[in-house]
């Protein structure tokens, strides 16, 4: 006889299961919201569109001097762009991490949480002959014979979703 405890726990890995394998979409996400613009990349990406427009406007063959400076000031703007992305992308980068690691480990205070408060509660009532002789491993941490605990029925489902969820990839 299954408690119907079971049924509820299943769910609940299936929906932090999802979670887990949602934490990159989750944090490019939060990465979009805080995503700001600097007002000196926005001036230099101005100047940076005007140089150009005045760099066309300029005959390279009749006024060289004038297109090698402007050309100049581009490359001088265009660095300065460059070091301006390469600092913001070694922030989001560390962001990223520390997202992943607050993210990753929510994901595992939800399963402790969860062990926790179903210890004492089997799971799954079965008829004592069939557990034997791992009924003890089995019954851990609720010590009830005959039933299977949290923590057992946490790594049956779990692989039981990792199998369902490679089955689906291998669909694709």
């Amino acid at each position: 006889m299954a408690a119907p405890m079971a049924g509820v726990v299943f769910l609940f890995l299936i929906v932090l299961f999802i979670f887990r394998l949602m934490i990159p979409s989750i944090c490019r996400l939060i990465l979009g919201f805080i995503k700001v613009q600097s007002p000196q990349e926005t001036a230099l990406q101005g100047e940076l569109k005007t140089l150009t427009a005045e760099q066309e406007l300029v005959d390279m063959k009749e006024e060289f001097a004038k297109h090698a400076r402007i050309q100049r000031k581009i490359n001088k703007v265009t660095d300065e762009l460059k070091s301006i992305r390469n600092s913001k992308l070694k922030t989001n980068l560390a962001v990223q991490g520390i997202l992943t690691v607050i993210l990753h480990v929510l994901h595992k205070i939800a399963y402790i949480l969860i062990i926790w408060k179903l210890r004492d509660q089997p799971i799954i009532e079965l008829k004592e002959e069939w557990t034997w002789p791992l009924g003890p491993v089995l019954a851990f941490p609720s010590g009830q014979p005959g039933t299977i605990g949290i923590t057992w029925w946490l790594i049956m489902s779990s692989m039981v979703i990792r199998k369902i969820h490679h089955l689906i990839e291998g669909m694709r």
